[in-house]
């Protein structure tokens, strides 16, 4: 099945954290971070959520292959308020209905 991938931008406020940006479609690669990045958040056991925490540094050094997403994702977090504390990668399952 496939997955969609989010970037969540988190940033410190008074008592609280906010969510301060997000990207949609926006996959990096964790492979330069090693192993068990992602953490199962799955609230069932048919589709499968996972997050991985991520510093604004750690993100740029998993820019995607691919030139035009790789500068996507690197000009958003490059836009990024000074204030973000640190990035979620969400990646949900879903099911993709085909016709036949």
């Amino acid at each position: 099945m496939p997955f969609d991938y989010t970037l969540i931008a988190i940033a410190p406020a008074p008592g609280t954290c906010v969510v301060a940006s997000t990207l949609r479609m926006a996959w990096l690669d964790l492979r330069p971070l090693g192993e068990g990045r992602a953490i199962d958040v799955s609230t069932d056991n048919i589709y499968e959520d996972a997050v991985a925490p991520l510093s604004v540094h750690d993100a740029m050094r998993c820019l995607p292959e691919d030139p035009k997403d790789a500068e996507r994702i690197r000009q958003w977090l490059a836009a990024l308020p000074r204030d973000v504390a640190f990035l979620l990668m969400h990646r949900a399952e879903y099911e993709a209905f085909g016709g036949d």
